[in-house]
């Protein structure tokens, strides 16, 4: 059995749906794959999305297993992702009047710009982009295999002695 793209098991979700949610909440069991996410083992765990009046808390919790390629030694290794994370997103009103006057945040207090995601609150959110996004910041920058790896080893100097165009260099490096 082949488990569905979590693009198509989490498709974009209208923001008022949630109001009439049992306390404006929606929670989805995650279970599959990412066609540009390549994992050994499927995503798994689960997504919640509750409005909160003036914003969006999405959480989430999955695991999953994915081969990195170590930044040191080239070589490739497994590496357990484990995402455990939250974000909030305001609900910004574009209606003239409303919005940011109407929750105190004016331009001489930086207004929303300052605030790192906005929606419309009559627009949609799309769940399996976020959740993908959520997973490419969860990989570690420096990716390394081991902490003891030596990264790559310098190649050993193959023996000159093969060409005689070398002699004199060979003569010089084994006096030095």
């Amino acid at each position: 059995m082949t488990l569905p793209s979590l693009y198509d098991q989490l498709p974009s979700l209208g923001i008022p749906q949630l109001l009439s949610q049992p306390q404006q909440t929606l929670r989805l069991e995650v279970e599959g794959y990412f066609p540009d996410f390549p994992t050994l083992t499927p995503i798994q765990g689960w997504l919640t999305v509750r409005h909160g009046g003036t914003y969006l808390e999405l959480a989430t919790a999955c695991n999953t297993i994915t081969t990195l390629t170590c930044n040191r030694c080239l070589g490739q290794y497994n590496y357990r992702l484990a995402l455990d994370t939250q974000e909030l997103i305001w609900l910004r009103d574009e209606t003239p009047g409303r919005g940011e006057d109407a929750l105190g945040l004016g331009a001489e207090e930086g207004g929303w710009d300052d605030l790192a995601e906005t929606l419309p609150p009559l627009g949609s959110v799309n769940l399996g982009q976020w959740l993908y996004e959520q997973l490419c910041l969860s990989l570690p920058s420096q990716q390394v295999c081991d902490r003891a790896c030596p990264g790559i080893a310098p190649p050993q100097s193959p023996s000159l002695g093969g060409d005689g165009r070398w002699s004199a260099l060979d003569r010089l490096r084994s006096q030095l």
